[in-house]
C-alpha cells in the first residue's frame, strides 16, 4: 500500500525523510518531557539574564529621580535609620520643586528619635507622597499618618536561584482588599496625572488595559518557568538597568540645598537607600541592585508601557514553546540527514562536517533567540537547543547504524556478504569446539547467464540464497562469498552434522526447479558443496579451514557437480 501511495504521489517524502521526521518528533517529545520536570528552569533563567546583559544600552529615564542614602550619607548624618526631623526636612525640600510623585522606600511604622510631630505633619500635608509596607512575614506596617491610597507594598518576588526577575503588581491576602505594590502605585498615580487610567478588560484572564497597552499576568508555565508560584499579579520586569540609568542625588546634597534647579519638578522622586550596609540588596540580571533601583525599574516599565514608549518583555505559553522545540528538532534531523548524504563519498571528513553543522545550528539558534528577545519576547532557548542536538545525534547514529548494517549485507541477495563472513569467522577462533564450513557454488552459472540473461541470473541467485538460508537459519550463518558462490559457517558442528546440512541444501536448491537447459549437471539449477569441519585447537588456522573447504568444493565440481564432498573423503590433500 505504501508503494502504491508513493507511486501516486511521486513528490511525497522519501523513507529516509519520514524516519528523520519521526526521529525529530521523538526527540522533541523527550525534550518536552525533560523540560516539564523543571530541570531546565534555572539554566533558562541564566540565558534570560544573558540577553539582558547583551542588549544595547538603554537610555536614561529622566522622569524618575532617585534620592539616594549611601554610606557617606549615613556617616554624615551619624544615624540609621535617619531621624524623623531629617526625613521631614528632606521631604519638604523636595516638595519645594513641585514633583509629580514622591515615593518613600523607607519603613516608617515607628518614630525615630526627634521630629516625629514634624514628620506626621509632612505626611498629612503631602497627598502625592507614597510610603511602603511589608506584607510577607515578618510584616512591617505602613506609616500611620498616610492614607490607604498612599501606601504600596515593597515585597519582592525571588526566583529559584535567588534572583529578582518578576514584579508583583498586586497581591491578594486572605480577608483583605487587593494590595498594590509601591512601584505600581507610584506609576499609576503618575499616569493618572497624564490622563491614563487602568481598565480591567477580562476578569477571568485578568487582562488590564493601560493606555493602548494590554497587561497580562504571568502563568505558572510561561516561557522558561515550570509550575512556578505565580501568586497575585506578576509580570516579567523589563529591566532598564542599574542606578546609572536614572538621575540620582545623595540625600545630604538635598538637605544642604545643593539640588540643581528644576531637578525634581514634575518628576517622580524616589527616596531609598543604596548603602551596602543596609540589608536591601537583591540579585538582578545585570548585577546586584538595591530595592530602590528595582522599584525604579518597575515604575519606569509601567509608565513607559502606558505611554507606549517602551515595550514589555512578553512571555510565551508552553504550547507554542513545544511547537518551537519540535521545529528545531526537525531542523536538526533534516540537516544531519543532508550531511550524511553529502558525506557518503567522503567519509574522512563526515564527522568534522557534522560537528561544524551542530556548532552553526547552535549559533543560529542563539542569534535567533537574541533577536526575538530584542523584539520583546522571552522564548526558552535551552530546550530547543537540546532538542536540536539530540535530533542531530540520533539521526546520525540511526543512519550510521543503518549503513553499518547495510555494509554487512549483500545488496542483491539480502544475505550476509563477504565482509561479514570474514568478521564472523574471525570471532569463532577464540571459541572452543568444532567449526564447520561449507562452500557452495551454483553449477554452470555462466552458461545460465548466457542462456537466460543477467536479470534472470540475478533472480536465480536470490532464490538460491533464500533456499540455503531456510536450511541454515537455525544452525549458522550464510553469506554470499563471491559471484555465484555462497559460504556457510556452522559453529559447534562436526563433519557428520555439517554433511547432513549440506545434503539438505542440495535438496532445497533442487526443489526450486529452476530450468537450466544447457547445464552439464542437470536440467534444473543445482549447486555443488565442499564441506569441512575442524577443531578450534591452539594450532587452528583459518586459512587451513578455508583452503580445505575450497578443495572439497573443487572436488565436487570435478566429480560432475550437483553433489557434496567432505574434506575427509578426499584422498590426501590433492
Amino acid at each position: 500500500m505504501w508503494t502504491k501511495f508513493k507511486h501516486k504521489f511521486p513528490l511525497f517524502l522519501s523513507t529516509e525523510q519520514m524516519i528523520s521526521i519521526l526521529i525529530g518528533s521523538g526527540t522533541a517529545v523527550v525534550t518536552i518531557l525533560v523540560s516539564l520536570t523543571g530541570i531546565l528552569q534555572v539554566p533558562e533563567l541564566f540565558f534570560l539574564d544573558l540577553w539582558f546583559k547583551l542588549r544595547p544600552p538603554e537610555t536614561i529615564d529622566s522622569r524618575i529621580v532617585i534620592v539616594t542614602i549611601n554610606e557617606a550619607d549615613i556617616t554624615t548624618l551619624k544615624q540609621w535609620p535617619i531621624p524623623d526631623q531629617d526625613l521631614a526636612k528632606l521631604i519638604e525640600k523636595i516638595k519645594q520643586q513641585k514633583p509629580s510623585i514622591i515615593g518613600l522606600d523607607i519603613y516608617r511604622n515607628l518614630p525615630v528619635m526627634t521630629g516625629y510631630k514634624e514628620l506626621k505633619k509632612v505626611f498629612t500635608s503631602t497627598p502625592n507622597l507614597i510610603g511602603i509596607e511589608k506584607l510577607i512575614a515578618p510584616s512591617i506596617a505602613p506609616p500611620p499618618n498616610l492614607a490607604e491610597r498612599q501606601i504600596g507594598f515593597s515585597d519582592m518576588v525571588v526566583d529559584q536561584d535567588g534572583e529578582v526577575r518578576r514584579g508583583l503588581l498586586f497581591a491578594n491576602l486572605p480577608n483583605q482588599p487587593v494590595k498594590t505594590s509601591f512601584a505600581t502605585k507610584v506609576a499609576l498615580q503618575y499616569l493618572y496625572s497624564q490622563g491614563i487610567t487602568p481598565k480591567l478588560l477580562n476578569e477571568k484572564t485578568r487582562q488590564i488595559q493601560l493606555g493602548k497597552v494590554i497587561f497580562e499576568p504571568l502563568n505558572p508555565n510561561d516561557s522558561g518557568y515550570v509550575n512556578e508560584d505565580i501568586g497575585g499579579y506578576q509580570i516579567l520586569i523589563n529591566f532598564r538597568g542599574g542606578k546609572a540609568l536614572f538621575p540620582t542625588i545623595p540625600i545630604t546634597k538635598v538637605l544642604n540645598n545643593q539640588v540643581p534647579v528644576g531637578l525634581f519638578r514634575d518628576r517622580i522622586v524616589l527616596i531609598g537607600t543604596t548603602a551596602e550596609s543596609i540589608p536591601d540588596n537583591f540579585k538582578v540580571p545585570f548585577s546586584g541592585a538595591m530595592g530602590i533601583i528595582i522599584h525604579a525599574n518597575l515604575t519606569s516599565q509601567i509608565i513607559n508601557a502606558g505611554l507606549e514608549e517602551r515595550p514589555f518583555i512578553k512571555t510565551v505559553q508552553h504550547a507554542w514553546i513545544w511547537i518551537w522545540i519540535w521545529i528545531w528538532s526537525l531542523i536538526g534531523a533534516t540537516i544531519s540527514l543532508q550531511f550524511i548524504r553529502f558525506s557518503l563519498c567522503d567519509q574522512k571528513t563526515s564527522l568534522y562536517r557534522l560537528e561544524i553543522s551542530i556548532f552553526f545550528q547552535g549559533i543560529c539558534l542563539l542569534i535567533t533567540h537574541y533577536l526575538i528577545f530584542l523584539n520583546g519576547f522571552w522564548v526558552p532557548i535551552l530546550s530547543p537547543l537540546l532538542a536540536n542536538f539530540l535530533a542531530t545525534i540520533v539521526t546520525t547514529s540511526h543512519h550510521n547504524r543503518k549503513l553499518s548494517i547495510q555494509a554487512c549485507f549483500d545488496e542483491l541477495t539480502q544475505i550476509f556478504n563477504r565482509r561479514y563472513f570474514d568478521k564472523f569467522l574471525q570471532k569463532q577462533v577464540s571459541k572452543k569446539g568444532n567449526i564447520a564450513l561449507i562452500f557452495c557454488d551454483v553449477d554452470c552459472f555462466k552458461i545460465y547467464n548466457d542462456t537466460y540473461g543477467h536479470q534472470a541470473g540475478d533472480k536465480c541467485l536470490i532464490q538460491v540464497a533464500a533456499a540455503i538460508s531456510v536450511v541454515v537459519l537455525k544452525f549458522g550463518v550464510v553469506a554470499r562469498y563471491g559471484g555465484e558462490e555462497f559460504a556457510i559457517i556452522l559453529p559447534n558442528t562436526d563433519l557428520a552434522k555439517a554433511t547432513q546440512i549440506a545434503e539438505r541444501i542440495l535438496q532445497q536448491v533442487r526443489g526450486l526447479n529452476i530450468p537450466h537447459i544447457n547445464s552439464t549437471a542437470h536440467s534444473f539449477v543445482t549447486i555443488s558443496c565442499g564441506v569441512v569441519s575442524m577443531n578450534l585447537s591452539s594450532n587452528f588456522l583459518l586459512s587451513d579451514l578455508i583452503l580445505k573447504a575450497d578443495k572439497a568444493l573443487y572436488m565436487a565440481k570435478n566429480q560432475g557437480r550437483d553433489r557434496l564432498v567432505a574434506y575427509t573423503d578426499l584422498i590426501g590433500d590433492r
